[in-house]
């Protein structure tokens, strides 16, 4: 080991790669040494080296202040205490600020914001600005809370991994989580005080992600610096419009557009607020391929829609594309869903209908072997059928389309679309397979139905 360092960090599981990116950004904002010449230049490919005593509880602190800004209340209230005059409503707010958690109210309790004491309360909040990191940082659902036992925080390696999901009460449950109740054997149990770094690698917002690509550290680091950079643009972006964003579509947008650089099978590590454990999905080749191939399209935005089912349940696009490509699963049921919307509705989804038939086309490749459409043909064969027929009855053949396709009916749906050739007088060419094989083929009947309008165009 170099001299100059006394530590390091191997990346052996994702807990260790989320632990080198947290100590990395770190040691990078301090400008404090580390191997990164060794890392940049491909020489050291899954090791960070550096030095323990670097590792300060004041440093730590100051950097969660930097990293979760106004997440934490007392540096909202600073910067509005930085004001020359403040009414009445915002002094309210300032107040409701300095005690919006335990720790501020300690603190606070007795001491309010008046609009004349600006620096005093400033003063207080520098004096005690350490103990308000520490406790905020410790409690809140967003940040150490969410990854972490929050009596660990700063704790010496412990007897099991200090992290929510991994960690037990080793005296009451050590010897049943053990095999053969040998406490050697419980591995994922193993700690290390770098572990109160991994907050620092997931997305900050309400569910943190993790890009775990196991390729080299460089890469490791890059492709989480343009996770959090797309997440900071797209944040700035949506705080001009006054418009919401969502983590998961920034995620499926550095998925498409980074898949170039992903060359390597990749983890995404999820850590929902809600959830006491970490998720792990397993992205394989040909997801990545999936979501590369999606680079193409002109307008990823068409995803970014929820269908309102009940008060309390929204269907969400997006987040069932993104399972259906992780998890190479069928998305037949989603567009069958969507056809039937539109009629119920009376409103076109035919640009969603066309992308989510294009992912589901990708999908059946992978999952029974190939299934090859002739997307041209069909679509020009269903816009010569449309210009013959008035739209009532264009509405009239695609309820029918649908409604055989959602009970199974491959039969019928091989009917009707004979029926509607002799009608329209148009041969079916390009959907002899369907003919053939409609279960195997039925995306072609997909494609057909979306382009059996007049026009295309959404609300």
């Amino acid at each position: 080991m170099n001299e100059e360092f006394d530590s390091s960090l191997e990346a052996l599981d994702w807990r260790y790669s989320a632990a080198i990116v947290g100590l990395y950004k770190y040691l990078e904002y301090f400008e404090l040494p580390c191997n990164k010449d060794s890392i940049f230049n491909k020489e050291e490919w899954d090791i960070l080296r550096y030095r323990k005593e670097d590792i300060t509880e004041e440093r730590y602190l100051t950097y969660a202040e930097e990293i979760y800004g106004e997440d934490f209340q007392h540096r909202k209230a600073e910067k509005m205490l930085k004001r020359d005059e403040w009414n009445d409503e915002e002094i309210k707010e300032i107040n409701t600020l300095l005690t919006g958690n335990v720790v501020l109210k300690k603190i606070f309790g007795k001491q309010k914001f008046d609009g004349k004491n600006a620096e005093e309360i400033l003063q207080i909040i520098n004096t005690n600005r350490q103990e308000i990191i520490r406790e905020t940082f410790r409690n809140k659902t967003n940040m150490y809370r969410n990854y972490a036992n929050t009596n660990l925080l700063f704790s010496e390696p412990q007897e099991v991994c200090r992290l929510n999901g991994y960690y037990v009460d080793w005296g009451k449950k050590g010897k049943s989580a053990s095999y053969y109740k040998d406490n050697k054997t419980f591995f994922l149990g193993k700690d290390i005080s770098e572990f109160d770094f991994i907050p620092f690698a997931f997305t900050e917002y309400m569910d943190g992600y993790f890009i775990n690509y196991s390729s080299s550290l460089l890469e490791l680091l890059n492709e989480n610096d343009r996770m959090k950079e797309a997440l900071k643009k797209k944040k700035e972006d949506a705080e001009k419009t006054g418009k919401r964003f969502s983590v998961q579509q920034v995620l499926f947008e550095e998925l498409v557009f980074s898949a170039d650089f992903l060359n390597y099978d990749v983890e995404l590590i999820c850590k929902h607020r809600d959830h006491d454990f970490f998720e792990t999905v397993f992205l394989r080749k040909k997801s990545i391929w999936i979501f590369k191939s999606l680079n193409k399209m002109k307008n990823h935005s068409v995803f970014y829609k929820s269908f309102k089912i009940t008060e309390d349940y929204y269907i969400k696009v997006l987040d069932e594309v993104m399972d259906s490509i992780i998890n190479l699963k069928k998305l037949d049921w989603l567009i069958e869903f969507v056809l039937k919307r539109e009629q119920d509705e009376g409103i076109s989804y035919y640009f969603l209908l066309k992308a989510l038939i294009d992912v589901n086309s990708k999908i059946y490749k992978y999952v029974d072997g190939g299934e090859k459409m002739k997307r041209e043909e069909i679509e020009k064969c269903a816009r010569r059928i449309a210009a013959k027929i008035e739209e009532n009855k264009l509405a009239a053949y695609r309820t029918k389309l649908t409604s055989s396709l959602v009970f199974k009916d491959y039969d019928r749906v091989c009917q009707i679309l004979l029926q509607l050739s002799n009608y329209a007088d148009v041969s079916l060419d390009c959907l002899l397979s369907t003919l053939e094989n409609c279960e195997e083929y039925k995306n072609n009947v997909y494609l057909f139905i979306a382009c059996l309008r007049k026009q295309g165009g959404e609300e």
